[in-house]
């Protein structure tokens, strides 16, 4: 294989048809390690992550308008979420806010939410 081949196998092959299959347990894995609520957030904290790159404190203050109308403790939830994508190696902490670690998974993250997903900072 030539490093021009790279990109093309990356997009076709692992963001592909098969390569969503295989990384579909990600989400799978979330609705089993989470309640309802949690799984909730926890889907829109990736979302804004991969679509926007970067979980902000902008967009934590967003998240907890939202979802604080309808959640109780949504605090909570978001510390607990955020704690267990940081403890698994999902995203990481930086001076901007929370990043994949994972290329392929934030990708993935995005090719899933990008066409219809609305920032938390324009809702």
């Amino acid at each position: 294989m030539k490093v021009e081949h790279v990109d093309i196998v990356y997009s076709t092959e692992l963001l592909g048809p098969a390569g969503r299959i295989d990384l579909s347990h990600y989400r799978s894995r979330l609705k089993d390690a989470l309640t309802e609520e949690n799984c909730t957030i926890a889907e829109t904290i990736l979302a804004e992550a991969a679509v926007q790159g970067v979980f902000t404190p902008e967009a934590r203050v967003a998240i907890q308008v939202e979802y604080g109308r309808t959640v109780t403790n949504v605090q909570e939830y978001i510390v607990e979420v955020l704690d267990v994508f940081t403890h698994d190696g999902y995203i990481a902490l930086e001076d901007e806010g929370y990043r994949f670690n994972f290329r392929l998974l934030k990708e993935w993250w995005a090719a899933s939410f990008r066409e219809h997903y609305i920032p938390l900072t324009e809702r």
